[in-house]
């Protein structure tokens, strides 16, 4: 079953290990979220904002990307590069972010 959560507001949710696979997410406001272990594999990401989100360990396979927002405080999985239709925010500073048990944003 897919979820519908276009435009939601998820600022700061404690998402971790969430299946969120094949979700509609068009616009969803991810900002500091922790996602880590998160399954979004076929999700449609296009025009989130993923900026200062913990994606660590998520899974991203199949995702589409176009126009989604993130920076270099977000945090990728390893080895994830971003993909060239995603929008690069560019914020040089990362403020600290708290996830939970996780510990804080580097």
């Amino acid at each position: 079953m897919e979820a519908h959560l276009s435009e939601v507001e998820l600022w700061q949710a404690d998402l971790r290990g969430a299946d969120l696979t094949a979700a509609k997410l068009q616009g969803a406001d991810f900002r500091e979220a922790d996602l880590t272990e998160a399954r979004l594999m076929d999700a449609n990401l296009e025009g989130a904002d993923l900026m200062r989100a913990n994606l660590t360990g998520a899974d991203l396979a199949g995702a589409e990307w176009t126009d989604a927002k993130y920076d270099s405080c977000t945090i990728w999985p390893e080895g994830f590069t971003p993909p060239p239709e995603a929008v690069n925010a560019n914020v040089d500073e990362c403020p600290e972010v708290s996830f939970g048990e996780q510990g804080a944003a580097e």
